[in-house]
């Protein structure tokens, strides 16, 4: 058997339990900074794909640029881990239904 060269894995909601401190992150950084007026259920309801898919979804393809996209997601990324750090641990009730 050969020896893997990468491994693939899917972290949030698999291995750590972080999805609402995305939803928050992306709530605060919506609605505070760029004003989109939406509530918790909305931001939940985007919380899929890449974070410059996010941003087109909520506002249009014409609103940011790329360079503006690529801040933006790099500002929630910055406020999810400060907000995350404190009470990052692995999932352990490893239930299947």
């Amino acid at each position: 058997m050969k020896t893997p060269r990468a491994l693939i894995f899917d972290l949030n909601g698999t291995m750590v339990n972080d999805m609402e401190f995305h939803i928050r992150a992306w709530k605060g950084l919506l609605n505070n900074d760029l004003n989109a007026g939406l509530n918790h259920e909305e931001v939940k309801s985007q919380m899929y794909g890449k974070n410059s898919e996010l941003l087109i979804r909520v506002f249009g393809e014409q609103k940011f640029s790329e360079e503006e996209m690529d801040f933006w997601s790099i500002e929630k990324e910055k406020r999810y881990q400060k907000e995350y750090l404190p009470h990052m641990k692995l999932i352990t009730d490893w239930r299947i239904s």
